[in-house]
């Protein structure tokens, strides 16, 4: 009998008010004991009960010479309609299952007031059901965002034990959620976590063993394989090298043409296709326009070698050369490299193949600069962007502007300590920021902490960073810093312009 009460409960269509309804009232009509509006009854806590209020009606009307024509069906809503009108009268003939018991009887004799009464319910029990509706798929909604909150916190340790994937199934079961879309909302949080730590792993330009490591751990932990984008594996070769370079792991492993002679003492470090450009000033127009009568003159294209003595290329139609001793700088471009060389004509080299080619540009950075270099591919370019040619003296008259890009960015860890948060996130981007090395530091004597301009701390530098950092900074190299990125995921990315 319980059961048979529960299924068979009923919502007023006007007040909501709930009470059960016996098999033998269903369909019946009854005076709700709330609002006392007229209503007719049947179960609708879990089904719409529309089709069951609706009545359809058929009608004869007196067509010249043709005798009486039945027209319909048309709705109570339509029937009302066609009296209020005037085109219904008193002794028109009307038939209904539901109000007539299919027999026709002049309208007369029809209780319009229940037909009224049996359109408002109808009208009032769509606005309830929608209304439910509405607050059920409040409640789902709700549903899943705790249980988004629920697989975040599962998977922050990096694994989801067998445990924590079963309150999660029996959370959604109660929730009326699917397995299946417990299992698809997993994976798909697992591998935005996984997605947003290899980000911020690459974003420093540095991969050092131990941040592999924990990339490949996490995957595991989660069940995942790491796909990499093309663009995503081109950043870890670099930020792979970048961390060689760091260390004084890298070893060059460089092939090249028979025909190149090289020098007693000279090693090949790296070659990769250029097309090779001087940097000429013309009085006519040709080649490429730099502005001010500079233009970049095509010479040749082939396998440019680099040694740590010389830039050699081998090409079908030329052969070039310069010594690294004349070149004052190197700069890596978005679409080239730039030699600024103190004697001869300065260079730019443009590439044929992405990867290739910027390892190539991070060797030759790190060889004739003798600094450290990031695995960090730039956005700027020289061919659009430089209206003038950029000589070294130039770029250092222009100091740390943020004009140009930084010469590193680093990631500021320790962040989430203390109000450390709550000052960053006050920060302005291009805001200056503090570098202080703490060489006391009992932890790790390379240690560089970072502040805002009021001295206030936000973390400090990676430990990986600091380590080659921490002695250019000993040796005076002067650098500006600026609050350059924040993140998505939070914290902040330091950019260091060098002024000096």
């Amino acid at each position: 009998m319980k059961s048979d009460s529960i299924d068979r409960r009923f919502n007023c269509s006007f007040c909501e008010q709930t009470f059960d309804v016996s098999a033998a009232h269903v369909g019946r009509r009854l005076t709700c004991p709330k609002c006392k509006r007229t209503i007719w009854v049947y179960p609708n806590r879990h089904e719409s009960i529309d089709s069951k209020l609706a009545a359809t009606w058929h009608y004869k009307k007196l067509k010249f010479l043709r005798g009486h024509e039945v027209f319909g069906p048309v709705s109570s809503e339509d029937l009302l309609s066609l009296h209020s009108a005037g085109k219904l009268y008193e002794d028109t003939e009307v038939l209904s299952p539901g109000f007539t018991n299919n027999e026709w009887i002049e309208l007369s004799k029809v209780h319009l007031g229940l037909v009224k009464a049996h359109v408002d319910q109808r009208a009032a029990e769509r606005v309830r059901a929608a209304a439910v509706e509405q607050r059920r798929q409040n409640v789902l909604s709700e549903n899943r965002m705790r249980l988004q909150r629920a697989v975040s916190t599962a998977i922050s340790d990096g694994r989801v034990t067998l445990s924590e994937r079963s309150q999660l199934l029996e959370f959604a079961m109660k929730a009326n959620i699917s397995e299946a879309e417990v299992l698809e909302l997993l994976k798909r949080e697992s591998q935005q976590l996984l997605d947003t730590v290899i980000e911020e792993a690459l974003e420093d330009g540095v991969l050092d063993p131990q941040e592999r490591q924990r990339i490949g751990d996490l995957a595991a932990g989660l069940g995942l394989k790491i796909n990499l984008s093309n663009e995503q594996n081109h950043r870890l070769h670099l930020c792979d090298l970048a961390y060689q370079l760091a260390v004084g792991s890298y070893i060059p492993n460089c092939t090249f043409d028979d025909s190149i002679q090289l020098n007693s003492r000279e090693n090949a470090i790296h070659q990769a296709p250029f097309e090779w450009h001087e940097i000429v000033q013309l009085k006519r127009p040709a080649g490429i326009p730099l502005g001010n009568d500079h233009y970049l003159k095509n010479i040749a294209a082939g396998q440019c070698l680099l040694t740590d003595k010389r830039v050699l290329l081998v090409g079908d139609l030329a052969a070039k050369k310069f010594t690294l001793a004349s070149v004052a700088k190197v700069t890596k471009y978005a679409d080239g490299i730039l030699f600024n060389r103190s004697s001869g004509k300065s260079l730019f080299l443009r590439p044929c193949k992405d990867l290739v080619c910027d390892i190539w540009a991070m060797l030759a950075v790190s060889t004739i600069n003798r600094d450290p270099v990031l695995g960090l591919i730039p956005t700027k370019k020289f061919i659009p962007e430089s209206l003038a040619i950029p000589t070294y003296k130039e770029e250092l008259d222009n100091g740390w502007s943020q004009l140009h890009e930084p010469r590193y960015t680093f990631r500021v860890v320790g962040d989430h300590i203390g109000d450390r948060e709550q000052w960053i996130a006050r920060l302005e981007l291009g805001s200056p920021i503090k570098i202080q090395r703490e060489p006391r530091n009992p932890y790790d004597t390379n240690a560089i902490a970072v502040s805002d301009i009021e001295g206030r701390q936000l973390g400090y530098l990676k430990r990986e960073v600091a380590i080659w950092f921490a002695p250019i900074l000993d040796r005076g190299r002067q650098f500006g810093f600026t609050a350059f990125r924040k993140p998505q995921s939070g914290g902040l990315i330091v950019g260091v312009y060098e002024i000096d």
